[in-house]
């Protein structure tokens, strides 16, 4: 399969901002881990909505759009291989510790509130009014 410039980018820049837990998103993840609750419709989830789903454990259903295919595409193919990513992991287990949450499979329980991962234009009317 040849990747376009687009998937390449994309894994580039998820390797350099994603790949570990660094200070900046403990700090940013905490900022969601406490005030994320109920329903989310995430405008824009970019190729880490995985990564900051974990962080919200109090979210009940996550919604996510994005306008660029490559994103929406990066993401399917990370719920997808999420058992054989470290970094899911990582994740996992900080917000287990730092929320005293023993949820064993948070992982598998946070890829199940993602309801909807769909490709739109943010200028356009958004097919999300039913569940908000």
């Amino acid at each position: 399969m040849i990747k376009s410039k687009d998937d390449q980018y994309i894994e580039k820049y998820m390797k350099e901002e994603y790949s570990s837990l660094n200070s900046e998103n403990k700090f940013v993840g905490k900022f969601i881990l406490k005030n994320t609750k109920g329903k989310v419709l995430d405008f824009g989830c970019g190729p880490n909505l995985l990564f900051w789903s974990i962080f919200m454990k109090d979210a009940t259903r996550i919604d996510a759009f994005d306008i660029l295919p490559e994103n929406i595409g990066y993401v399917k193919k990370a719920l997808n291989m999420k058992s054989k990513s470290p970094i899911y992991h990582e994740v996992a287990k900080y917000v287990q510790r730092t929320s005293k949450n023993n949820d064993a499979d948070m992982l598998n329980n946070t890829v199940e509130k993602i309801k909807v991962l769909k490709i739109a234009d943010m200028l356009k009317i958004l097919p999300f009014t039913k569940n908000f």
